[in-house]
């Protein structure tokens, strides 16, 4: 689905990956219940945000369930 050429309007906002990475992020560190799995992918989305990224609507699950690891990093986001 094209989001820019939707029939939504006004358009839906859109926000960066970095952006909703840091302030899940940040949600999580208030919680002061420290999880290193969860610091872990963290840490890893903010080091392999994509250089360009396109527009597409989610549904906002966006939690360490919906993440495929592997030994070597995160292998997908499953939403």
């Amino acid at each position: 689905m094209d989001v820019t050429a939707s029939c939504f309007n006004p358009p839906l906002a859109a926000t960066p990956p970095q952006v909703l990475i840091e302030y899940t992020w940040g949600l999580y560190r208030a919680l002061e219940c420290p999880c290193p799995m969860i610091g872990y992918n963290a840490r890893w989305l903010l080091e392999h945000v994509p250089k360009n990224s396109r527009k597409t609507l989610v549904h906002g699950d966006f939690r360490n369930g919906n993440l495929m690891t592997a030994s070597h990093g995160i292998m997908a986001v499953l939403d």
